[in-house]
């Protein structure tokens, strides 16, 4: 079986703030592992897909955010709210391993010794070999983290790795030994839904018809000229004019973060905001 992994302290996540009153600076790669380890809970355990900004985003908005790193309390509350996963706390290994037997999931908080980690750190236990081995998704990775040795504790003799699925391998007592707090048990449920799924993510795409470019996303914000757009944007443009409306050309590929206002979708490209999708119709795609 092939798990979804989110990595933490690639480039991605050093672009995306994750701030707090003590860290303002903060990005998901120098804080955000409990970021990581529940995205990795969501779509390992349920359909949905969700970009690693729009998580951060969401995270923070549901003040999921603490000084020092992520309240994963506040995290299984706002899954349970939002997409319907039941969750439980214990600091049993025995629990652990008979949750993951069901095909169920587990965040772990560890780093108590520096098996995983030397301080504080979430990491996803995707699920069990026949073994008895852990399946554990590590959010932060680097190319000899698992031969290193920390705090006295020489990785190699307590874990395997394979690097083209991300997963680390290990005996349930050696993530018992680095517990630092609680073991999340978590489980998709049909007690609730959510209203809807994320439609659209963040990416490459191509304008399907000649579209306004706006200051904001939405009708109520205005049209941009065209000599306020990017120098990309100006050869894309319907008009040479710099005063007149900037309308983008059909077949105009951009990179956009997706803004979800309401029922409608806007991209934010570099040149300003475009509609992705209003009632049903569709003026972009994937490139």
């Amino acid at each position: 079986m092939s798990y979804v992994y989110i990595q933490q302290n690639g480039t991605l996540g050093a672009s995306i703030p994750y701030p707090s009153p003590a860290h303002p600076s903060a990005t998901v790669a120098t804080s955000g592992c409990g970021v990581c380890a529940s995205l990795m809970a969501l779509m390992n355990l349920t359909k949905y897909k969700v970009s690693l900004k729009n998580w951060t985003k969401a995270l923070l908005a549901a003040g999921c955010r603490d000084n020092e790193g992520t309240d994963m309390e506040a995290v299984c509350a706002y899954m349970k709210k939002k997409y319907g996963i039941a969750y439980a706390g214990t600091t049993s290994t025995d629990k652990v391993v008979a949750w993951l037997k069901r095909g169920y999931g587990v965040i772990a908080n560890v780093g108590g010794e520096g098996y995983f980690s030397s301080a504080g750190h979430f990491v996803y236990v995707a699920g069990i070999l026949k073994s008895g081995k852990l399946i554990v998704l590590d959010p932060y990775y680097y190319a000899d983290k698992w031969t290193s040795t920390v705090n006295g504790i020489n990785r190699s003799k307590y874990f395997t790795y394979s690097a083209s699925k991300h997963e680390v391998y290990c005996k349930p007592s050696v993530l018992g030994a680095d517990r630092a707090g609680w073991f999340y048990l978590l489980k998709p449920t049909k007690k609730q839904k959510p209203a809807t799924a994320v439609k659209y993510t963040d990416g490459r795409y191509v304008l399907l018809y000649d579209m306004v470019v706006r200051t904001g996303p939405g009708t109520n914000y205005a049209a941009k000229k065209v000599k306020d757009l990017t120098a990309d944007g100006k050869k894309h443009a319907t008009s040479k004019n710099p005063n007149a409306e900037a309308v983008l050309r059909t077949g105009t590929k951009a990179d956009a973060v997706i803004v979800q206002r309401g029922s409608e979708y806007w991209m934010k490209i570099p040149s300003g905001f475009v509609c992705l999708q209003k009632g049903s119709k569709v003026y972009a795609r994937r490139a």
